[in-house]
């Protein structure tokens, strides 16, 4: 599992973490699990992750 705290996520934050996903993937030969976690997430950062498949867990959505 790959875990990542953000103060504030946004769309940038949830690509990065998935890139750094791929690249575990590619050079480990497992797939990792993907969460990011954060106080604040803005909507459109939700909905790409739901897209991707990353983990979320905010308390607020902006």
């Amino acid at each position: 599992m790959l875990v990542e705290y953000k103060a504030s996520i946004d769309r940038g934050d949830v690509a990065e973490l998935y890139r750094e996903g791929a690249l575990y993937e590619r050079v480990n030969k497992v797939k990792p699990r993907l969460l990011i976690v954060g106080p604040v997430i803005r909507r459109r950062a939700l909905e790409l992750a739901r897209e991707l498949g990353v983990e979320v867990r905010a308390s607020e959505v902006v």
